[in-house]
């Protein structure tokens, strides 16, 4: 045998030696087993992170305000008025007597607000003299009908005309708000209804109104007896401040009207920013001042407890008949103060903070500019005027559309007419544009509301 067959020989033996030590074959296990065995390789299923709540308020409710300042019904007012009376065959009348038209400007601003306010500075009296004379007011029940269908909800009777029919003419003008459905703040039956206010629910949100005046016109006529037919007198805060206390008992939000401080001036005077403030710290949310006739500023400030508070210390007119010789580029800018207003809006929100926790805030300041258009000048002299109460960004809106329309039809010579035209919508997109800028300088530009353009007013 050759050396290679002795090698190959030996090989084969080795091989069965060692088989034969390690006895019989293992069985192969399923592969189900080997899948089954636990590795540092394998990967292991991701558990689903735990959600995790939410950690801002929740909005609960919420409702939306709208205030506008001074209804004046001069003679000229109601003159206007009876320009636009249109009535049926039968002779009813189709727009309230023609108040319809005064407002219709500003009427898709105020109907959108879940409460709107406005300051009646005037009786509504069955038996007083129905013509409005210098310093003495009075009104009939149209023009109220015509607020409401603008939109008004609530109006502030705490004012220093409200007595100017007497106090008969209180009494009924409480008589014509409650028949026509209209609540009021500032007056009542008797003195401690008058303090108490009124008290709202909307969305579920408890809103009380106040009401009061530092002065009235003709004080003859306050009656001594508190059982009788009230209007409420601010004499010193500490009555405002104890209503203001006794309304956060029962409300989940308080907002007070106030006929304070002196007419014709642009700014409060430090007794009324110290009110404000005391009135605040009592519980007030946010203060609507009137009188003055021209706008006043508005502040935001934050009370003890926490609490953001508003206060515009007059919204100026809303309607009237001053500053009526007021001619753009030709009079003081000043003089045309008394036409000018605006439309305050904010929002009463009730947020949950969890725990338990819920809070009434306030929420969402902004106004819209608004004018007093009167064409007094342009009228012969017993002419009636045409006085109405514009939006001012949708009256720019509208005019910059017809001028437009205008310019892109224009010759280069245009006759007469559209040479006039021309003009004319110029000096009316001037005079807008500049009143809107000094309402924006008076209120201020953060507040100034943003809106979406396209529509007409």
């Amino acid at each position: 045998m050759n050396d290679r067959a002795i090698r190959l020989s030996l090989s084969l033996a080795l091989v069965a030696f060692a088989a034969a030590c390690a006895g019989p074959r293992a069985r192969p296990e399923p592969i189900a087993a080997v899948h089954a065995v636990e590795s540092p390789l394998s990967l292991k299923p991701v558990e689903p992170a735990a959600v995790q709540p939410d950690p801002r308020p929740v909005e609960l409710a919420r409702v939306t305000f709208v205030a506008v300042g001074d209804v004046l019904p001069h003679g000229a007012v109601k003159g206007s008025a009876e320009r636009w009376n249109e009535r049926d065959e039968a002779g009813r009348s189709l727009n309230f007597e023609g108040w319809g038209a005064l407002f219709a400007g500003v009427a898709s601003e105020l109907s959108r607000a879940d409460l709107a306010f406005a300051n009646l500075e005037t009786p509504v009296s069955a038996s007083g003299d129905h013509d409005s004379r210098p310093f003495f007011f009075n009104a009939k029940p149209p023009m109220l009908q015509a607020l409401m269908h603008a939109g008004v909800d609530l109006v502030g009777f705490a004012n220093n005309h409200a007595y100017d029919q007497g106090h008969r003419g209180l009494v009924e003008t409480l008589d014509a708000l409650d028949e026509l459905g209209l609540p009021q703040a500032g007056a009542g039956r008797d003195l401690e209804r008058a303090r108490r206010g009124l008290r709202l629910e909307r969305n579920g949100v408890r809103i009380a109104v106040l009401g009061a005046s530092q002065f009235f016109n003709q004080s003859q006529h306050v009656s001594a007896d508190p059982k009788q037919a009230q209007v409420v007198k601010l004499d010193s805060p500490e009555p405002m401040q104890a209503a203001i206390r006794a309304a956060r008992e029962d409300s989940d939000f308080v907002i007070v009207s106030l006929h304070w401080g002196v007419e014709y001036e642009p700014q409060p005077r430090e007794a009324e920013v110290q009110l404000a403030h005391r009135l605040f710290e009592a519980g007030a949310d946010v203060i609507l001042g009137t009188h003055p006739h021209v706008l006043q500023p508005i502040e935001v400030y934050r009370a003890e407890d926490g609490r953001t508070c508003l206060v515009v210390y007059s919204l100026g007119n809303f309607i009237s008949n001053q500053s009526r010789f007021y001619a753009h580029r030709v009079s003081p800018e000043k003089v045309g103060d008394t036409r000018d207003g605006a439309m305050l809006r904010f929002a009463i929100v009730k947020r949950d903070y969890g725990a338990g926790v819920s809070r009434t805030e306030l929420a969402d300041v902004s106004y819209v500019p608004v004018w007093t258009d009167n064409d007094h000048l342009v009228r012969k002299s017993k002419e009636l005027p045409d006085i109405r109460v514009v939006d001012l960004e949708r009256s720019l809106e509208r005019v910059r559309a017809e001028l437009e329309a205008l310019t892109a039809n224009l010759a280069e010579r245009p006759s007469k007419e559209l040479e006039r035209q021309l003009v004319e919508l110029k000096k009316r997109l001037e005079l807008l544009s500049r009143r809107k800028e000094i309402i924006e300088v008076r209120l201020g530009p953060d507040f100034a509301a943003q809106r979406e353009t396209g529509r007409t007013p």
